[in-house]
């Protein structure tokens, strides 16, 4: 028995932050624009952040034999607009991923962009064309009104595992790096 397994599959972990990529190369965090690969698989994971609970999407991508995994949080702009983004593209080719943050009358905007075969992709629902596509939900919490995404969330878990069918993974805890 050997203290280090040599022949274990190396994964890279990828999160956004900040309208930008980051991974952790063991020594520090790098930053970057895009990334690009094949989505093979796909798992969820219910996690919990200082009494915060939440669920990764955690999307596997293979690129040059290296695997990354692209870890989303369902309930935020990047996971919605990547999804809106994905149901556009060719799951057998590759994609370029860009996220990004724009400001629209002082307002913060965060999305993820595809590209594939050179081409930026289009969304495939948009506000004129909303389609089955579930509509944000006005609720009041508190004397406020907010939106609840709950609904666009579940369609777009819904797809994944339409999509995806049986490549959608269980995660194994021993595998994840947090």
């Amino acid at each position: 028995m050997r203290a280090f397994e040599t022949n274990k599959e190396k994964t890279h972990w990828v999160w956004v932050k900040n309208g930008k990529l980051a991974y952790w190369n063991g020594e520090k965090q790098l930053i970057f624009d895009e990334m690009q690969g094949i989505i093979t698989d796909i798992f969820f994971k219910d996690d919990e952040f200082q009494g915060t609970h939440f669920t990764l999407a955690m999307f596997t991508m293979y690129f040059d034999a290296e695997k990354y995994i692209l870890n989303l949080n369902t309930d935020s702009s990047y996971f919605r607009s990547f999804c809106n983004y994905l149901r556009s593209a060719d799951l057998n080719k590759n994609i370029v991923i860009r996220p990004k943050i724009t400001e629209d009358d002082g307002k913060k905007k965060y999305s993820i962009f595809l590209q594939q075969d050179g081409k930026w992709l289009k969304a495939f629902y948009t506000k004129d064309k909303p389609g089955d596509f579930p509509q944000l939900v006005v609720i009041e919490i508190a004397g406020k009104k907010v939106y609840d995404n709950s609904q666009q969330i579940d369609f777009w878990k819904k797809w994944l595992n339409d999509k995806f069918g049986n490549k959608i993974s269980e995660y194994n805890s021993d595998d994840l790096p947090f």
